[in-house]
């Protein structure tokens, strides 16, 4: 034992006892790397830390400034000051934890559309709020994303910047004021935020009538980048101007990828879809996701330029109504302030693309942000908000009736999703580098945090620790193991196994494929079941890449009864796209092809050179489903040459 090292406790007294006090205590004392615990006494809490007294000391020292405004602390005592060598430590060295009994997660609302008594006071020439887009009610706007701690009060949103003004005070605590009374985030012209627009290199242009100058600005063909009420930004275009579509895409570097749609009513999105009982109800929810729709074949001609934003695959689009205030102000805007042509300008559609970065990295500064979107936009229409997340749209379809989440983001984040096998201790999970997310679970509760993207470098971690200490901080609860994928050199895992050694925690890591075929379980209540796992390919147990397995799983094991035979990858092509695959998957399943059916599927002299040769240069061998659909659409020649977004082949084969 090094000398020096001791433990002491402190009672600490004040204005402590909001949730997240423990768990922020947690990460800073884990930060400096003290050991210990915390827990909540009769009036007091009760501070344990171990470690270098020169740290302890330092510690506590910075520990007032290092608190949340809504924290006060008041006076600190120490109750016990004794050797390291003296204690039973119970969880090991350098280990901080929460004593505590644990709860049921709170209900956190998500981010929610204008309910429709807030759209028509938005709309009401005689309000306070009319044309006014930084508000909401108890039922709508923002919630989960403008929230840094629970409780759900002013002071703990992002709000707190913007004080309310007498009269928006007197309507929130008005009982007889059923919109307005207890909504923490009610504001208007004389209180709240602003808004304003620059061009891509941030020179003012207007802050009187932002987002009537911004209407003008699509209407004329120009690409308008809106900040975001939910974080992130809109990269937005008049979806009836094939020239700023085209614009958009070669801008954004796009050729192909289907662009979804913003409408700006149910009537606008029947003109062009066929629309189900169960597809109109959730475009019109509360979370108003993107929802997939087919288009109908009868439809007339319009002005929607839809061979521009679904110009491959099937005949299937993305829709949505607008989803804040903001959108819906640059459908209609009706200011007297406005500029005499702002009538003139209501779009019926806009082309949408939110970007939320694809957890390249953490949420940096808005000058940081406007300054990578520069090329791509022509105005910014930005406001004066500091919003700490981006929760970007979720995305969902009817699938034999029924509503499926196929992205669960804003509108849907973060509520939890509950199974019916309970989990007797608080679980970090950390997702894929694919489309990630990050869950803590507890009890009978999964909470899942918003999509995150694709993770393409080491930094890209950081916003899946931001998000994890900020559902830490909400739910008030800290992890006490971590869960991971079992690839090593995915960037998620090496950010569990760094997370999890920082905290003292314990880590498990789970196959893959067993954990697709968990996750299921889980939502059934299942403990033993058949699973068919089919993807797009990732290293199994075997050193071979898995994708297309049938699984007998249990909980803690998994055995594998079948799968695709091999095929070998050359030069390493773990993602091939050409017929020549299909062939060796053909030729390995002891079917000897001819030289016609080479011609007949569109084989080079090199394919063919490589299949009938008996030394193939193979770095890796894959059963990955991904690719068979990949090279059947080569082999019926509707693969591109160059794949240009995921899923781009499946896409081609649907249709």
């Amino acid at each position: 034992m090094a000398t020096g090292e001791s433990a002491v406790t402190f009672e600490m007294k004040g204005s402590i006892s909001a949730p997240g006090f423990m768990p922020l205590i947690c990460r800073l004392a884990s930060e400096a790397g003290l050991g210990g615990w915390i827990r909540s006494g009769h009036k007091s809490v009760l501070l344990h830390l171990e470690g270098d007294e020169e740290e302890i000391r330092h510690f506590i020292l910075h520990l007032p400034s290092s608190l949340y405004p809504a924290f006060m602390l008041r006076e600190l005592n120490i109750v016990r000051h004794t050797g390291l060598e003296c204690l039973d430590n119970l969880y090991g060295r350098k280990t901080f934890r929460i004593l505590a009994e644990h709860k049921e997660f709170p209900t956190i609302r998500p981010d929610y559309t204008l309910c429709p008594d807030c759209i028509r006071e938005m709309y009401d020439p005689s309000s306070r709020r009319y044309c006014f887009p930084f508000w909401g009610c108890r039922r709508c706007g923002p919630s989960y994303g403008a929230l840094s701690r629970m409780p759900f009060i002013r002071r703990n949103t992002y709000l707190a910047a913007f004080p309310p003004c007498h009269k928006c005070e007197e309507e929130r605590l008005d009982r007889k004021d059923f919109h307005h009374y207890k909504s923490e985030l009610l504001s208007c012209r004389d209180c709240g935020p602003s808004l304003y627009l620059t061009d891509r290199n941030g020179n003012l242009l207007d802050d009187q009538n932002a987002i009537c100058s911004a209407r003008t600005a699509l209407a004329k063909g120009e690409i308008v980048v809106v900040q975001s009420l939910f974080g992130g930004f809109y990269v937005l275009a008049d979806a009836t101007n094939r020239k700023a579509l085209e614009t958009l895409r070669q801008r954004r570097k796009l050729p192909l990828r289907p662009v979804s749609v913003i409408a700006n009513n149910m009537d606008a999105v029947r003109q062009y879809c066929s629309v189900s009982a169960e597809e109109e109800a959730l475009l019109t929810s509360p979370a108003s996701p993107v929802v997939l729709l087919h288009l109908r074949e009868d439809a007339e001609p319009g002005p929607l330029k839809v061979d521009s934003l679904i110009p491959d695959g099937p005949r299937i689009i993305g829709m949505e109504l607008p989803p804040t205030a903001l959108i819906h102000l640059l459908f209609h805007h009706h200011s007297a302030e406005s500029v005499e042509d702002c009538a003139m300008c209501d779009p019926e559609f806009l082309a949408v693309i939110t970007d939320n970065w694809d957890g390249r990295s953490r949420n940096p500064d808005i000058d940081v942000l406007m300054k990578n979107l520069s090329p791509v936009a022509d105005k910014f229409l930005c406001h004066d908000l500091r919003i700490g997340l981006d929760c970007s749209s979720s995305v969902a379809a009817v699938r034999d009736g029924r509503a499926r989440i196929l992205r669960r983001s804003r509108g849907y984040t973060p509520l939890p999703i509950h199974v019916k096998r309970p989990l007797s201790r608080i679980v970090a999970s950390f997702g894929g580098d694919v489309n990630s997310v990050i869950a803590l679970g507890y009890g009978r509760q999964i909470v899942p945090s918003q999509h995150i993207g694709d993770l393409r470098c080491t930094e890209a971690t950081e916003r899946q620790i931001e998000i994890l200490n900020r559902l830490s901080m909400l739910f008030d609860c800290v992890p006490e193991v971590v869960a991971c994928d079992m690839n090593p050199m995915l960037y998620s895992s090496r950010a569990a196994q760094a997370f999890a050694e920082q905290r003292g925690l314990p880590l498990i890591t789970v196959e893959t494929h067993h954990a697709h075929a968990l996750a299921c379980m889980a939502e059934s209540g299942l403990k033993h079941c058949l699973a068919l796992i089919l993807t797009n390919g990732s290293p199994g147990p075997d050193g071979t890449y898995w994708g297309a397995e049938l699984l007998d799983v249990q909980l803690e094991s998994f055995s594998r009864l079948a799968t695709f035979s091999p095929v070998g990858m050359p030069s390493g092509n773990l993602f091939p796209k050409t017929a020549l695959h299909l062939a060796e998957r053909m030729k390995e399943a002891g079917f000897n092809p001819t030289r016609s059916w080479y011609t007949e599927f569109h084989l080079s002299e090199k394919d063919i050179a490589y299949l009938e040769s008996s030394e193939k240069s193979e770095s890796v061998r894959s059963h990955a489903a991904g690719s068979v659909a990949d090279s059947f659409a080569a082999a019926l020649r509707i693969a591109p040459e160059k794949v240009t977004y995921a899923g781009q082949c499946l896409s081609r084969l649907s249709g």
